[in-house]
């Protein structure tokens, strides 16, 4: 927060604030296994979810004092919030046979992300105006607006699938983007 006295009469103020804060894990599992008939598996999985918030302010506020009994205040705000929420995994599989008169292959894999956005923002003006004619006695009135405007869910989603078996390989990829406004 700043304050600057800008002459006998006026006074200006300024503050800010920015925030964000992240929570999110890295679980990983993989494993393998041989069977005696010379059959050897392997699995990965891996997951990823995230959580992320924040939020920033600004302010800014002039005073000026016109006499003793009447002064006014003109003050702007910008308030802005989002939050994020996603997740991805991806998986992953194969089997090899080791056997001599037929060896063989095959693989499996799928990678997938979906992600939540949320945001929330504000500006307003207020300026408002004192005046007292007495101890007794106040008069005050002012003039404010404010604009919010919301974005509250843009989804997106991807899926990547692919499989191999000797020596074809198939192949998908799904990507959606949602929002409402």
């Amino acid at each position: 927060k700043v304050t600057h006295r800008a002459g006998n009469r006026d006074k200006l103020y300024f503050s800010f604030y920015h925030g964000r804060d992240n929570l999110y894990a890295d679980i990983k599992e993989s494993g393998e296994r041989t069977f005696e008939n010379s059959v050897t598996t392997s699995s990965s999985n891996d997951m990823n979810p995230g959580w992320g918030w924040g939020n920033t302010i600004a302010a800014a506020r002039g005073n000026h004092v016109f006499s003793p009994k009447v002064f006014m205040n003109v003050t702007g705000n910008y308030s802005g919030y989002s939050q994020s929420l996603g997740l991805s995994t991806s998986q992953s599989s194969s089997t090899m046979i080791n056997d001599a008169d037929n060896p063989s292959f095959s693989a499996v894999s799928e990678d997938m992300a979906l992600g939540y956005n949320s945001i929330i923002n504000d500006i307003s003006v207020l300026a408002d105006f004192e005046y007292a004619p007495s101890v007794r006695h106040d008069v005050k009135c002012g003039i404010s607006a404010t604009r919010h405007t919301f974005h509250p869910a843009v989804t997106t989603m991807m899926v990547n699938e692919s499989s191999q078996d000797g020596q074809d390989k198939v192949s998908s990829s799904i990507d959606t983007t949602y929002g409402d406004r």
